[in-house]
């Protein structure tokens, strides 16, 4: 029996064994003796290592803001996600994948932690545009309490966002944005706002957003986000730039080297 142990599934499923080595996640073939893993199998097994290394990298990326207030079940439930996107990509004749403009939109608004839904916190959503390779997320009126609702003993609540790009050719990952706005706890109206960055045509996107809440106190300010409750959530994710198919892909989301940014 398989089981999620942190970010990673370790155990037997099958005819896979899942482990870990030097904090990546591996899969090889259980021994039967004589009896041999048949190729489907291990094709399989290779996609799902594949989509294992990518959800981890796209986790990675986005930590930021995530922190470790997801919940224990957030590694599977993005790896299950992303699993399911890679295998409809995949063309099996080359072994290549192949992503439409709307392949990842099951991504887009993923919970990561599901004991706190983002939109229950933050009713009026931020949302992107795209024109010329340039991304524009905004951030529309809010208006407190109506729009934002705070727990008890919150002042202040800081609006955390994220850009992720990757490149699935040679696993290079950008980070093209990042940015907050602090909402006061405080009955009013805060302006909307729009944040621009470039976009690399045929990189992967991903963009998240969390709620980071603040109690001010005489001994300074106190994070009261916690494992029971931390509002983030995936804004949206694709290859969102304007075409309509990306690939061939071999999937090297796997390495951790960083392009400049710009």
């Amino acid at each position: 029996m398989a089981i999620v142990k942190g970010k990673f599934i370790i155990g037997v499923a099958g005819a896979v064994i899942y482990k870990t080595y030097r904090g990546q996640q591996v899969i090889t073939g259980k021994a039967r003796g004589t009896v041999k893993i048949s190729e489907a199998t291990k094709k399989s097994a290779n996609i799902f290592g594949k989509s294992s290394t990518f959800a981890c990298q796209i986790r990675l990326g986005l930590n930021a803001i995530v922190t470790k207030n997801h919940d224990g079940t957030m590694h599977f439930r993005l790896t299950q996600d992303v699993a399911r996107i890679v295998n409809k990509a995949l063309d099996p004749e080359n072994s290549a994948f192949f992503f439409g403009p709307s392949d990842f939109d099951a991504l887009t608004g993923f919970q990561f932690n599901i004991k706190s839904p983002f939109k229950q916190s933050l009713l009026v959503h931020p949302y992107i545009t795209v024109t010329d390779n340039q991304l524009t997320l905004h951030q529309p009126e809010i208006h407190v309490p109506k729009d934002l609702k705070f727990p008890l003993n919150a002042t202040s609540c800081n609006i955390n966002f994220v850009v992720m790009e990757f490149n699935l050719l040679d696993g290079t990952k950008k980070r093209t944005l990042i940015g907050t706005k602090k909402i006061d706890n405080n009955k009013g109206i805060y302006a909307a706002e729009e944040w621009t960055a470039p976009l690399q045509e045929g990189w992967f996107t991903v963009i998240a957003i969390s709620l980071n809440y603040v109690q001010q106190t005489f001994a300074g300010d106190v994070i009261l986000n916690s494992k029971d409750f931390c509002p983030a959530m995936i804004v949206q994710a694709g290859f969102i730039t304007n075409i309509d198919q990306a690939g061939p892909f071999e999937l090297k989301a796997k390495t951790y080297r960083w392009a400049p940014t710009k």
